[in-house]
């Protein structure tokens, strides 16, 4: 290992015949000169002999072995490759870092913006997290999907 590294002049974390291309090595680490290889292993997000390859689409981490959430909003819910988080955002209904939360107790929508009906029946107010309906019904007196029509009207 050491001797292929010693052949060429690049400097730290660039290899090729004329260091222009950058290693993509696990914290950082120096790879092989001339082939890219990691003897450390690839960074979160790279794959590949060379480790030169990012990580398809749908897919993230060390060595692209982990499977976005499927509430990432965007095409093949895609993440970032490094750590997994939505780079589009959540899915409606969706929220969180890699959006694998629902919203919480009454709210939902985009970003979970929307706020439940006060007419929804039960204790707490509940709706559906991604359309708002409510879950036990409507107060009495109150019609409607989301419970915002009166029956007086």
């Amino acid at each position: 290992m050491c001797a292929e590294r010693s052949k060429s002049n690049c400097p730290a974390g660039r290899f090729g015949l004329t260091c222009e291309r950058q290693c993509n090595c696990i914290n950082g680490g120096s790879c092989f000169v001339h082939s890219g290889g990691c003897p450390s292993g690839c960074a979160p997000g790279y794959t590949g002999e060379d480790c030169g390859t990012e990580c398809k689409a749908g897919y993230y981490g060390i060595q692209c072995g982990r499977r976005c959430i499927v509430n990432c909003a965007g095409s093949n819910n895609a993440c970032n490759r490094v750590d997994g988080r939505c780079d589009e955002g959540c899915n409606i209904g969706y929220t969180g870092y890699k959006c694998d939360q629902i919203c919480p107790t009454g709210k939902y929508g985009l970003q979970c913006n929307g706020r439940c009906s006060v007419h929804c029946a039960g204790l707490n107010n509940t709706c559906d997290h991604v359309d708002g309906k409510c879950d036990e019904g409507c107060d009495k007196g109150y019609i409607g999907g989301m419970c915002e029509q009166s029956k007086m009207s």
